[in-house]
C-alpha cells in the first residue's frame, strides 16, 4: 500500500462510499473536540454483485471537520453504528467517547490493537501505534508533525500524510496481532476484552444521551 491516495472530504464521508465489513480508522481529538477522522477499507468488499475491488483499499479518507461548527456526519454515522462493520482503532477509551459524543452515536463492533498488542504480544516495552509499527512492520512513523496545532483551519500536506499514516497500517497490523494470538492463544481473551471495552464505552454514551435529553 505504498502508492496510495488520500481523499479528503469536509464534515462527513460521501453518501455512496463503497464501505467493506472492515475498516480501519483513527481521529483527532483535541480537548473532547474531534478536527480530522480517517478511515480506510480493507480493499474488498461483498456487494449484492459478488466480490469487488474497492476504491478504498488504497485510499485513505479523511474527513476535515469544520471549526467551530455543529458536527453533522449522518454518513459517516452510520457506518459508525453498523454492527456489521467492524472498526480497527488505536484509539483509547475515552477518546472513543468523546468521538461518540461529538457525533452523537455509539461505535459498535469494535477492534482495540492496544488490547490485542498487550494480549497477544505483552513482550513488547510500549504499545502506542508508533512503537508497535516499528516492532511488528519495521515501519518508522515521523511524530514531529503531532505538535500541530490541529485546531488551525489551515494545514499543511505534509500533516495530511501523517494522518494517512496513523490509519493505513492498522489493518496489516490487526492481521500480524492475530496471526501471534493464534500461536498463543490469546484470541478468545482479545475478543473478550474488546467487547468488554464497547460495553464500557455504550454505557458511559447512554449515560451521557440521557442526560442530554
Amino acid at each position: 500500500m505504498d502508492n496510495f491516495k488520500i481523499a479528503l472530504h469536509h464534515d462527513d464521508l460521501p453518501k455512496k462510499l463503497e464501505i467493506s465489513n472492515v475498516i480501519a480508522l483513527n481521529a483527532k481529538i483535541v480537548k473532547g473536540k474531534l478536527y480530522y477522522l480517517q478511515l480506510t477499507n480493507e480493499g474488498l468488499q461483498l456487494t449484492n454483485d459478488g466480490l469487488q475491488l474497492t476504491n478504498g483499499g488504497d485510499t485513505v479518507h479523511i474527513v476535515q471537520f469544520t471549526h467551530n461548527a455543529p458536527y453533522d456526519a449522518p454518513n459517516l454515522l452510520n457506518i459508525l453504528a453498523n454492527p456489521e462493520i467492524q472498526k480497527i482503532f488505536h484509539l483509547d477509551k475515552d477518546e472513543l467517547i468523546s468521538l461518540g459524543k461529538c457525533l452523537k452515536t455509539t461505535p459498535v463492533n469494535l477492534f482495540s490493537i492496544k488490547i490485542a498488542s498487550q494480549l497477544a504480544y505483552p513482550t513488547v516495552q510500549e504499545n502506542s501505534l508508533q512503537a508497535l509499527l516499528k516492532e511488528l512492520l519495521n515501519v518508522e512513523l515521523d511524530n514531529r508533525i503531532e505538535q500541530t496545532d490541529w485546531t488551525s483551519p489551515s494545514i499543511y500536506i505534509d500533516v495530511f500524510d501523517y494522518l494517512a499514516d496513523n490509519v493505513r497500517y492498522l489493518h496489516k497490523l490487526k492481521k500480524t496481532l492475530m496471526a501471534i494470538s493464534s500461536k498463543n492463544d490469546t484470541t478468545t481473551p482479545i475478543t473478550k476484552a474488546c467487547k468488554e471495552l464497547e460495553d464500557e464505552v455504550c454505557t458511559e454514551l447512554h449515560g451521557f444521551f440521557s442526560n442530554c435529553e
